[in-house]
């Protein structure tokens, strides 16, 4: 059970008031202090009335930060400064190569030749005689004679990286086996030097469908 409040006390008092004060008999002089009566004490067995319950509302849920679903596809990857996407259409690939980079239809049908500024490659369907396994590759006769022949894996081939010497000094070669799209691709080059043969072998691994 709740009180009643103190605007409503005070209003009936109020009201009170003005309702004696509209009576036609002869006001009264006050009770003097001595004949007032003393306040009523409350009974110990009297049941306390209970506080009346705030109206508290439960604290709202924060709805969940969702966003709707959409189809886009996410942007391709930047291609770094000085380098350009290449596309190689004999073999319906895709690479990163240095900005100015050419290509061109290789000696060997299906294939394709990529001229590069320190670099030259061919891009062709991978087939006899050329090794299916970095395992194979190393093992080959023709590698018996080759210096610092190196083995690379990747999560769709292999690199397999070695030098030569001939009259004009070392060669770099570089030979990477792939596949892309359910076909087997095999990329290839010669250079003067460590650092273009590992820009080769970058130019083969940056190959998509």
């Amino acid at each position: 059970m709740r009180t009643a409040s103190p605007t409503v006390v005070l209003s009936s008092l109020l009201a009170l008031s003005l309702a004696a004060g509209c009576d036609d008999a002869p006001p009264t002089s006050p009770p003097s202090a001595a004949e007032k009566p003393a306040p009523a004490k409350p009974s110990p067995d009297q049941p306390k009335e209970p506080p009346a319950e705030a109206d508290v509302k439960p604290p709202s849920k924060a709805e969940p930060d969702t966003k709707p679903e959409t189809n886009e596809e996410p942007p391709p990857a930047a291609v770094a400064e000085g380098m350009a996407k290449l596309a190689l259409p004999e073999l319906g690939l895709h690479a990163v190569a240095p900005t100015g980079t050419t290509v061109g239809p290789a000696a060997i049908e299906g294939g394709t030749l990529v001229r590069a500024s320190d670099f030259v490659a061919i891009v062709i369907p991978a087939a006899d005689p050329r090794p299916a396994t970095a395992e194979a590759a190393t093992k080959h006769r023709a590698l018996r004679s080759r210096r610092n022949v190196k083995t690379e894996t990747l999560d769709d081939g292999w690199v397999v990286t070695f030098q030569e010497a001939n009259e004009w000094g070392p060669v770099y070669f570089a030979q990477v086996r792939r596949e892309l799209a359910g076909k087997a691709v095999w990329c290839e080059s010669a250079s003067g030097g460590p650092r273009v043969q590992a820009e080769t072998v970058e130019f083969c691994s940056s190959l998509t469908p």
